[in-house]
């Protein structure tokens, strides 16, 4: 059951979710700082009481005292609260053994519908604990645990209804068996069994009865053996039931063992063996039963395997009637054996046992009263460890290689292409032609140039292209559109026949008119570009292209789109087709769709053009995503402009294999005298992508690779941190500088850097940083806003700049904005917001927001109160990255679950990981024995790893240990010292102890005047032993 459900009535009760500290102190293991807040709260409610009790039982915060904890339990749970009235139950129940008290208090928790409460009252109703016997009341309540999905109810409720008469009773009966038996419950397997074997709800069928009993032996269910047993001697075959009995007998079941007697007495099976049997049934009457007890009376009298005995066979008899009458421990067993179906038989041993230090601490001197026991903690999260300005040179290994891409781009190093590519169609050889597709042509494209591929097909001299024109011819003139388009093709360009413009467009006009797409598109060009001496005419060239593209020529849809980019003027200069970006765009994509490798190609350089409208973080991650997939289809449509843009994303790729295809790109381009291959390479080998990571020969790259904005930043940095090269600032800024002035939003943040490192001026470059969307310098500068003034402006512009970045989904943002929300710095506390937006921020792995959502849930300031499996989920989530959040983890295992093994193994997953507070929580549960050995050895060096790190609690619990020889010698000096360390950092428990060893002269020299002024500095903190000491000096 969901803890939610009891802090949602708590909600109810106290009409409040706002933040309590007195609450939130509490949840937070601050129990010094709740007692004393909760304590002196003017209106005591039962979440209230219920968190006092809690202290005064465990000695946190408060005394330990039992008996005045069992006072505010009751008085939370009498005002509603469902953990104190179970706690109340099973106080009752466990540790007083009052039946009748216990059964009021599950019956108020049963009131809210807590499934195990309803199991309870059910036992108690149907066997008789603290009240009379009434089967149906407590059918009430198991029906209503079956609704609530209870196995063990709903198979109740199947039997109830199967034991009636009513046909429609017993249909419902058959209905919630099946609910059971879908939850593998094994005294639901045995009825279903049941039904199979008599045939009458169901049809007859003794294989699927033997089914379903081997599914409740699974279970290790005693009764299945039994019934196992029962089938086997039915049919005649013996030893097999003595078998199945005896499994079951050896285990004390009543009804095997008087069933194994009852076989071994039957002389018609080769087992009659009378002593045999008479040892089953005493040994089953030894037992209290009564159906024993009047057999064994009966083998008394007829001398069966004994002289009778007529004084033994009364004997037993008067046995069995005591039997039969139903004492409490009896019922007691009985309730137990229904409510774990037969797993246990002590209700101590269920899940109705008393928990956590009644139980399961193992050494007595944490068990004493009028004493405070060390609690655990959980670490502390401040506003200084979320805004902690960092004024360090960002490295350039860590930005993305797609961001130097995108600067190489806008900084114009990376020339764009300004001139109309006019893709052309092959000039046919044989075996190329197309004779049956009347729409277009098979073409090869291996160049952005117009007239290479004529070239190519010149250079074929090994082809006819005489022989093959006339052949094209005669198939032109029969009217074949594919022939009518090629033999234009050979008219235009000459191959086969003299060139001649007019009976090109002649042919090309033919097939056009049976919708020819390439001979519209070669039309188009012709009148577009007043190719051989034709008259240019634009709006018929538009006409041809329009028609073209309009029907899925890429080639046409590519051109269009090129002349809608950049316009299109006359020879005079004039411009005669107008700009359109948009239509450009829109044509590029289908184009693109079509799988033409140009305009993949230029779609991508358009890409990495523009500057982004979206710069989220999902953004920027669909961006590159788009652009990559462009360059790769390009690429393997054959356009090679692709290769090196495409290997600048492959080398950010996981994949091996790209990131060796980026390698290999950049070692052919280098070869060519690239020096953005070079620049590539040098990133590769900073970063040991593929290669070992060289610093020195990436350095050598870098200057390879010229003058460029990307270049000069790394350079830069390098240069100011002297890693790789001479530390030099006034060259590191100086080739920061040029980086800055190519508009590099890093530069500008690692140049501002620099400079506040050298007391110079530096927010105008971290602003203009931000200024070009650099969240790094956006949030350096928000949090130096936050941490160095408390400026109201400051302030707002530190929100603004959080809000800004955070609504583009940068992580760390949302994880500052919540923590605003969260804590009310600089305007409301709001909880919804900062829940959403450590939410957002947590869905993108920030282990610190994860914890803090983590916190947020267990705090309970939301309007369902505290939800801690939702509090685990988080923790879990940030613990790999950050260990506090597995002693979190602990931490509520150890006082909420009271699960202690549980929360040994996270604080030791912590430990491990170097956090002293999961150390200082684990010594505590060795010390304490809390469901494991009391082990004083592991203990104390566990406080000392902590004590030696400045921790104050463990310095106490060290200093304990010597103080009374604990696993340790006694040394009291030891002991003092370490109390004097804790106390001048400001521990209370130190303080006193201090107090009383000055008092008795333990470990240094009797001083009351040094008594008294400890004594009352740990009273001033709220120990109250302290005052009593001081009462006792005065």
């Amino acid at each position: 059951m969901k803890s939610i459900l009891p802090w949602f009535c708590l909600a109810a009760l106290t009409n409040t979710v706002y933040a309590n500290p007195g609450l939130d102190a509490y949840r937070l293991g601050n129990y010094d700082k709740a007692a004393n807040l909760l304590s002196k709260s003017p209106t005591k409610d039962a979440i209230t009481d219920y968190y006092i009790a809690k202290m005064r039982l465990y000695g946190y915060g408060e005394l330990k005292n039992n008996e005045i904890a069992i006072s505010y339990f009751e008085s939370a749970a009498e005002n509603g609260l469902l953990f104190a009235q179970k706690i109340m139950a099973r106080y009752e129940l466990i540790g007083t053994g009052n039946l009748e008290k216990a059964l009021y208090w599950f019956k108020k928790a049963a009131d809210k519908d807590d499934t195990s409460a309803l199991m309870y009252c059910a036992g108690a109703y149907y066997y008789g604990l603290g009240v009379q016997q009434n089967r149906d009341k407590a059918k009430k309540y198991y029906i209503a645990a079956a609704k609530n999905g209870n196995s063990i109810a709903q198979y109740s409720v199947a039997r109830s209804f199967l034991n009636t008469k009513n046909m429609g009773n017993k249909k419902l009966g058959m209905i919630w068996l099946n609910k059971s038996i879908q939850q593998n419950n094994p005294a639901a397997q045995l009825l279903m069994a049941k039904q199979y074997i008599e045939g009458k709800m169901v049809e007859k069928d003794l294989n699927k009865a033997r089914e379903l009993i081997n599914l409740a032996i699974t279970e290790k269910y005693l009764p299945a053996y039994y019934q196992m047993g029962q089938l086997s001697a039915a049919e005649e075959k013996y030893t097999e039931a003595k078998d199945w009995y005896n499994k079951a007998a050896i285990a004390e079941y009543i009804p095997a063992m008087i069933a194994l007697s009852n076989l071994y007495a039957n002389e018609k099976t080769p087992l009659f063996n009378n002593h045999d049997s008479y040892l089953w049934m005493l040994k089953a009457a030894q037992l209290y039963s009564e159906s024993a007890a009047l057999q064994l009376s009966q083998m008394y009298q007829k001398g069966i395997e004994t002289e009778a005995d007529e004084n033994l066979a009364k004997t037993w008899q008067i046995k069995a009637k005591e039997f039969a009458k139903n004492s409490v421990t009896k019922s007691k067993v009985k309730a137990v054996h229904w409510l774990t179906d037969r797993k246990k038989s002590d209700f101590a041993e269920t899940d109705y046992r008393l928990r956590g230090i009644l139980t399961s601490w193992n050494n007595k001197n944490s068990l004493r009263q009028n004493n405070y026991n060390q609690a655990p903690q959980m670490d502390k999260l401040a506003k200084k460890d979320i805004y902690k300005p960092q004024f360090t040179l960002i490295n350039p290994n860590t930005i993305p290689i797609s961001e130097f891409y995108d600067i190489l781009v806008a900084s114009k190093q990376m020339d764009a292409r300004d001139r109309i590519v006019y893709p052309a169609y092959v000039v046919p050889a044989v075996g190329q032609q197309t004779e049956k597709n009347k729409l277009d042509l098979k073409r090869q494209i291996t160049s952005l140039g117009f007239d290479y591929l004529l070239a190519e097909s010149k250079n074929n001299s090994s082809i006819d292209f005489q022989g093959l024109f006339k052949k094209l011819l005669s198939q032109a003139e029969l009217g074949d559109t594919a022939a009518q388009f090629d033999v234009a093709l050979m008219y235009q360009n000459g191959v086969g026949v003299g060139k001649n413009i007019e009976e090109a467009i002649k042919f090309y006009n033919l097939a056009a008119s049976q919708d020819n797409l390439a001979s519209m598109y070669q039309l188009g060009i012709i009148y577009l570009l007043g190719i051989d001496g034709v008259f240019p005419d634009y709006k018929l060239s538009q006409t041809y292209l329009n028609n073209a593209a309009f029907k899925g020529n890429d080639f046409a849809e590519f051109v269009l789109a090129q002349i809608y980019e950049n316009g299109y003027k006359d020879k005079d200069g004039k411009e005669v087709i107008p700009k359109d970006i948009g239509q450009a765009i829109a044509l590029y994509n289908v184009a693109a769709a079509n799988n033409l490798g140009l305009a993949q190609y230029r779609l991508a350089e358009i890409m990495v053009h523009s500057k982004p409208t979206d710069i989220s973080v999902n953004g920027k991650e669909k961006r590159n995503k788009t652009i990559k997939r462009l360059y790769e289809q390009a690429l393997a449509n054959n356009v090679n402009e692709a290769r090196l843009p495409l290997a600048f994303y492959n080398a950010m790729d996981n994949n091996k294999e790209k990131q060796q295809f980026a390698y290999d790109s950049c070692q052919k381009d280098v070869d060519d005298g690239n020096k953005y291959a070079a620049l590539l390479l040098g990133l590769m080998y900073d970063r040991g992508i593929i290669v070992e990571a060289d610093k020195s020969t990436a350095i050598k790259w870098y200057e390879k690779a010229g003058d460029n904005p990307v270049s000069a930043f790394i350079l830069g940095t390098y240069r100011a941190n002297g890693d790789g090269l001479s530390k030099d600032l006034e060259v590191a800024s100086g080739l920061l500088q040029k980086a800055v002035n190519a508009e590099f939003s890093y530069a500008n943040l690692n140049l501002a850097v620099l400079n506040k490192q050298q007391n110079k001026e530096f927010l105008p470059n971290l602003n203009k940083a931000l200024l070009e969307g650099n969240s790094i310098a956006g949030l350096l500068l928000a949090d130096y806003y936050l941490s160095n003034s408390k400026d109201e402006s400051q302030l707002k512009e530190a929100h603004t700049i959080y809000q800004q970045f955070a609504d583009k989904g940068d992580k760390n943002a949302q994880l500052k904005l919540g923590y605003l929300y969260e804590n009310g710095i600089g305007g409301n506390i709001d909880y919804a917001k900062a829940e959403m937006w450590y939410t957002e921020s947590a869905k993108q792995d920030q282990p610190l927001s994860q914890y803090l959502l983590a916190r947020l849930y267990q705090l309970g300031n939301l309007p369902n109160g505290p939800d801690y499996q939702l509090a685990k989920k988080w923790y879990k989530l940030s613990q790999a990255s950050y260990a506090p959040a597995a002693v979190a983890i602990g931490f509520l295992y150890d006082t909420e679950d009271e699960d202690y093994q549980g929360a040994m193994a996270e604080y030791q997953y912590a430990n491990v990981k170097g956090d002293i507070i999961g150390a200082f929580n684990l010594g505590l549960l060795y010390e304490r024995g809390e469901q494991c050995q009391v082990d004083y050895k592991k203990a104390k060096d566990l406080y000392l790893k902590a004590a030696e790190a400045g921790h104050k609690e463990s310095m106490v619990q060290l200093a304990g240990l010597y103080l009374n020889g604990y696993g340790v010698s006694v040394d009291a000096k030891e002991a003092y010292k370490w109390y004097k360390l804790a106390a001048e950092k400001g521990d209370r428990d130190a303080m006193y102890q201090l107090g009383l060893m000055n008092e008795t002269g333990l470990a240094t020299k009797i001083d009351s005047t040094l008594a008294r002024k400890y004594y009352q500095q740990a009273a001033s903190l709220g120990n109250e032993k302290a005052n009593l000491a001081l009462a006792r000096l005065s």
